[in-house]
């Protein structure tokens, strides 16, 4: 015959006498809610200058990592050009400098005038960190008039 564990059972306390929520009252309501909406607004204004300074960050890191690809690119392009794609002239090959006393003549080309195209959004681009803070920040200043 198996023998059994045992296996003690978990007895459940009893707490003492439930205790009554125990209310307390302000004096002048209006004004607390007033001073809380008014740190709220801050709060919500410090998040939204937050999130416009992490995109500018973010945008600046993109075109710096851009720039470093162009300079790069030019430098690479600069030591081709001049480790031997030019040809050797000689010195007295070389075109002297024309002195004259009229001035070049500049021509002026009109650039041409490019008109945008009228862009059709189907659908309205999802709402932006900074979109959906400034539209709590509205909705809590429009709150905050109310009283």
């Amino acid at each position: 015959m198996v023998k059994r564990k045992k296996v003690k059972k978990k007895v459940m306390k009893k707490a003492g006498p439930k205790k009554e929520p125990v209310y307390v009252q302000l004096s002048d309501p209006a004004k607390n809610r007033r001073i809380i909406l008014q740190t709220a607004i801050d709060a919500a204004k410090l998040i939204q200058d937050y999130e416009i300074l992490r995109a500018l960050k973010k945008e600046k890191e993109s075109v710096l990592s851009q720039f470093h690809k162009v300079v790069t690119e030019t430098k690479k392009l600069t030591g081709k050009l001049i480790g031997g794609a030019l040809p050797k002239i000689k010195e007295d090959a070389k075109p002297k400098p024309m002195k004259s006393k009229e001035p070049p003549k500049i021509e002026r080309i009109e650039e041409p005038v490019f008109t945008p195209e009228p862009v059709i959004e189907s659908q309205p681009a999802p709402m932006s960190e900074v979109e959906r803070l400034q539209q709590e920040l509205g909705d809590i200043e429009s709150k905050l008039a109310k009283l």
